[in-house]
């Protein structure tokens, strides 16, 4: 999960788009300890992460929640409702403080399957991004996902294990 996060946070950053924030869900890369700048919204709340563009009329505000289920279309599904319900308040409240607001949950499967939809998501936050890439950050993802599984099924009796850094794909 945190490997995918830190994946799209750094290719994203990479691009160095002036007017563009990033936040992450991760050590380092929050600020005041959540995700969301105070201006945007007062929450305790933490998506995964905030992409926000001040410079857009009205400002915007992209929220990514990425689960990584089991990869059957039920568990993808619920992890979808799950995920959109989650933010809904949040995203009512952004919007409330004069910001455009997408909530965009984004489901990759343990043994790496994106499906349809979330390859059309990466895409979508590739193209805001000015990634042009994309078929390498969807595989890279797929890749991580699988990766981040076998790392943890490996450490399954693993008293002391730690995560360890980051993975790479």
């Amino acid at each position: 999960h945190n490997n995918i996060v830190h994946y799209l946070l750094k290719e994203f950053a990479a691009q160095g788009l002036e007017g563009r924030e990033l936040y992450a869900d991760l050590d380092g890369k929050r600020i005041n300890g959540v995700t969301l700048p105070p201006d945007v919204a007062m929450t305790a709340q933490k998506p995964d992460l905030v992409i926000i563009n001040r410079k857009a009329s009205p400002p915007e505000v992209i929220l990514v929640e990425l689960t990584i289920p089991w990869d059957t279309s039920a568990n993808m599904g619920a992890a979808l409702q799950r995920k959109t319900a989650r933010y809904e308040d949040l995203q009512t409240s952004i919007e409330g403080n004069g910001f455009k607001c997408s909530n965009l949950p984004l489901e990759i499967g343990t043994r790496g399957l994106i499906n349809a939809k979330n390859k059309s998501l990466l895409a979508h936050l590739c193209n805001i991004m000015k990634v042009k890439k994309v078929s390498k950050v969807i595989q890279s993802c797929s890749k991580l996902a699988v990766l981040g599984s076998f790392t943890i099924w490996n450490a399954t009796h693993s008293a002391d294990w730690n995560g360890g850094g980051y993975l790479t794909p």
